[in-house]
């Protein structure tokens, strides 16, 4: 269904999964990357120009040297948006997908009802956003979320947004799991960060 183009004060919320094992428990965390229309284009000029040769976006785990990363938490850091929200929960390798579950369980109401979120747009897994969908489903039914806030999935290369919710969580992961904290540190000195562990 085509849908007209939002307004400027429409808020945003891209999320992007990681996880890790850490001693010998896995760790599931979602970042979701406030916004609005109005700082789309600003955002998409930004995060387009770090780009290297080759690369059509930008991913954590493709730039693995410390000096990249630093460079891309520097860039993020003096981004203009309203706020990252990062919810986390232990899990086992077979439990991922309910650790998803719990997790959106959490962030939807709290993204619609706190942080006035108008649409949530979730990095596409393809096949995987069935589950999601279901979710969505479950919670609208229990009124916990209404269908006043929009929920899409995308692939990451279409939305630019979408690179820095994977940027944020995947810092989020290094510095909490493999102790990697320089990148995490330099984005929280200039965004405004929120984390929920939930166990």
């Amino acid at each position: 269904m085509e849908r007209f183009p939002p307004p400027s004060d429409w808020r945003f919320a891209h999320l992007d999964e990681s996880s890790s094992v850490h001693n010998r428990q896995r760790i599931y965390a979602i970042a979701a990357v406030l916004s609005t229309e109005g700082q789309h284009a600003e955002l998409k000029e930004r995060l387009r120009s770090a780009l290297l040769p080759g690369q059509d976006h930008l991913h954590w785990n493709a730039d693995r040297s410390l000096a990249r990363r630093l460079e891309l938490a520097h860039l993020i850091a003096e981004c203009e948006i309203e706020g990252v929200l990062v919810v986390s929960s232990t899990t086992t390798n077979k439990q991922q997908e309910h650790a998803r579950k719990k997790i959106l369980g959490v962030m939807l109401p709290e993204l619609q009802h706190r942080e006035a979120a108008s649409h949530v747009i979730i990095e596409s897994r393809f096949h995987g956003d069935t589950h999601d969908r279901r979710t969505v489903g479950w919670l609208r039914q229990q009124h916990v979320i209404s269908s006043q806030m929009l929920v899409d999935h995308v692939p990451k290369r279409e939305d630019e947004r979408l690179w820095l919710a994977d940027a944020l969580v995947s810092s989020y992961m290094t510095a909490t799991v493999h102790g990697q904290t320089g990148p995490w540190d330099v984005i929280n000195s200039g965004q405004r960060v929120a984390v929920l562990e939930l166990g």
